[in-house]
């Protein structure tokens, strides 16, 4: 099939053909018309191309219009706005003024927002390695607002989780995606203030150790040797010192020295057993899993969310806290938000909310041209089929 690049794709264009998303996820019936939405919706999926065996013509042509099909209700957006109240913090004014409630608006806006949480973090992490100084008071503002998305429009904040985004660094981009999975956790397990403090803390300094290992071993393409390998994992150690020499507390510091531990004792950097893992080090060891699966590296490309998942599931018991990997999975889903999935009715559809279940998340399919909000853990007659990456 013919490829057609997405910067091609405009409304008044059409295929003589059927067009499809990855060869074969159908998209359009041939001769339609692309409008607006159908633009915006392969944006917001992240869809590169589109296939078809037909030409594509970038300006309609009149003597077709009677063979189009109007789909004027399919991914209409939503004009109402979401007006978002003053952080009152001068020292972060991370927050916009408002973000639009269409899917394409919002999360443009969620990545900027992204961006600047970025810029925070690097000048926290610099002030403590090279001053060992840090303005607490300023990580807590940074963190307050994270929090403050996550309550706002959670859905939203998790398509950022695993978004590999041009010109961040790997450790930066992993401590906001762990931040976020560590604050959803949080409010699961309905945990205090003083622990969700505790343990949103730790989850945001716990892979500082790894600004001070050489980027020769981080990016290196081929084996690393053993001596590499017991250098990386020293960044735990030199997580946990850095940490301590800002004056925060051992528990906070935990999260570094322990989220590579195991609870079957095979972990590093001490070989800890369950009882000897602090909580904290428990949570973080499985949102850093997750994280680090999911996130391109130089040596590797990502591991599709549902792959990061079975992954931790498999080894749920061995490597990792049930109660803590259930409650993770419960939140996250096998199929996360932001996953192009196949139904059992061959409808397209995209994972747009969490149902609790973890098979049967909250989708927006493609049935019969119109865009169907579908619950799927009330409906037994539809299933997932399968999964779609890019190719």
């Amino acid at each position: 099939m013919n490829a057609v690049e997405f910067e091609k794709i405009i409304p008044g264009g059409f295929f003589l053909d059927d067009s499809y998303i990855y060869d074969d996820l159908f998209f359009l019936p041939k001769k339609t018309i692309i409008k607006d939405y159908h633009v915006e919706v392969l944006k917001n999926w992240g869809i590169e191309k589109l296939f078809s065996n037909g030409d594509y013509y970038a300006t309609g042509v009149p003597k077709y219009k009677e063979e189009i099909k109007e789909l004027d209700t399919l991914f209409e957006n939503n004009d109402n706005a979401i007006t978002l109240e003053n952080e009152n913090d001068d020292s972060l004014p991370l927050s916009p003024d408002t973000i639009k409630n269409d899917t394409v608006s919002r999360n443009d806006s969620y990545k900027e927002v992204y961006k600047r949480w970025i810029l925070a973090t690097v000048s926290f992490f610099n002030s403590v390695i090279t001053t060992k100084d840090v303005n607490k008071q300023h990580v807590i503002n940074l963190l307050n607002d994270i929090e403050s998305f996550v309550k706002r429009d959670k859905d939203s904040v998790l398509l950022l989780v695993g978004q590999n985004l041009e010109g961040l660094s790997r450790v930066y981009r992993q401590t906001l995606d762990t931040v976020i999975l560590g604050l959803i956790m949080s409010h699961s397990l309905q945990l205090s203030e003083f622990a969700k403090t505790n343990l949103v803390l730790g989850t945001f300094f716990h892979d500082i150790g790894m600004l001070k290992i050489p980027k020769s071993i981080l990016e290196k393409q081929g084996v690393l040797t053993p001596e590499e390998i017991k250098v990386i994992q020293s960044h735990t150690i030199i997580g946990f010192n850095l940490i301590r020499d800002v004056r925060y507390s051992a528990i906070i510091a935990s999260g570094a020295l322990q989220h590579h531990e195991r609870i079957d004792g095979t972990g590093y950097p001490e070989k800890k057993s369950a009882e000897q893992i602090t909580n904290i080090g428990k949570i973080v060891a499985v949102l850093d899993a997750y994280s680090a699966a999911i996130s391109t590296k130089s040596f590797r490309s990502p591991v599709h969310a549902k792959e990061a998942v079975q992954d931790l599931l498999k080894l749920g018991g061995a490597a990792y806290d049930t109660v803590i990997l259930k409650e993770f999975v419960k939140n996250i889903s096998i199929y996360p938000i932001g996953s192009l999935i196949l139904l059992s009715n061959n409808s397209p559809a995209k994972v747009i909310g969490n149902s609790g279940v973890a098979m049967r998340p909250i989708v927006a399919a493609l049935i019969d041209g119109k865009e169907e909000t579908i619950d799927l853990s009330k409906r037994i007659d539809i299933y997932i089929k399968g999964v779609y990456v890019k190719k």
